[in-house]
């Protein structure tokens, strides 16, 4: 008896569609009666190719009917999408716009995303005034990367009065978090003991950075909201 190889691979890529296929029609009819949990799911199902169909149009599609009833992280990926390009022209002002929503009502990224914007006066005037005051929000719910930025600012005075103590407190949670520009701005100011930037140069701080690695979506600085 000979057996075929190829019709069992064909055979097993034929039943791994299906199964694909019957979860992407699980999640899209749910999707499609107005769950916006649903909505938002199968959205980050095509952004990251959870089901092994990526598809950024599409993903923006079902984020956008989520965030239009109110989902927060539906609203900060969109943000995401329009500062990278994902499905969409880079529009940065949009991207603020459905930042500043989901900040409005406390999302950490989303607040951290929009303080950032401010700092780098990315679609918006630059302010380091308002780029703090969001920052500061987000840091209080532990993000790393916020809690690294308000240090760089106490520690230089961007948008606030030099302050070397809060400086140090927050890039001492960030570095606890194993944040590793925390860290190093840490063991600078424990050799020099002098501001660590100057504000010509504050566009060196962290900025939007994404890319694909081998099929999978990598985010730095702005996370996507994952499940």
């Amino acid at each position: 008896m000979v057996i075929s190889f190829r019709k069992l691979e064909g055979s097993a890529l034929i039943a791994r569609k299906i199964i694909i296929m019957n979860k992407i029609l699980a999640k899209t009819n749910n999707a499609l009666l107005g769950d916006k949990e649903a909505q938002f799911k199968l959205g980050l199902s095509y952004f990251l190719g959870i089901d092994g169909v990526e598809d950024d149009a599409k993903a923006l599609h079902w984020f956008k009917l989520a965030a239009k009833q109110g989902h927060l992280d539906a609203q900060s990926n969109i943000g995401i999408m329009y500062d990278n390009g994902y499905g969409v022209e880079i529009n940065h002002k949009k991207a603020n716009i459905y930042y500043k929503l989901a900040a409005d009502q406390g999302h950490m990224n989303a607040l951290y995303n929009i303080g950032l914007s401010y700092g780098q006066g990315q679609g918006v005037k630059q302010n380091y005034v308002q780029s703090l005051k969001y920052s500061l929000l987000s840091a209080e719910q532990g993000k790393a990367e916020a809690q690294f930025l308000c240090g760089l600012y106490y520690v230089n005075g961007f948008g606030t009065k030099i302050d070397k103590k809060k400086g140090i407190y927050w890039y001492s949670l960030s570095s606890e978090q194993r944040y590793q520009q925390a860290k190093y701005q840490l063991a600078i100011l424990n050799q020099k003991n002098k501001p660590t930037f100057n504000k010509d140069k504050i566009i060196e701080f962290p900025k939007t950075n994404s890319k694909r690695r081998k099929g999978e979506r990598v985010m730095t600085n702005r996370d996507i909201a994952s499940i």
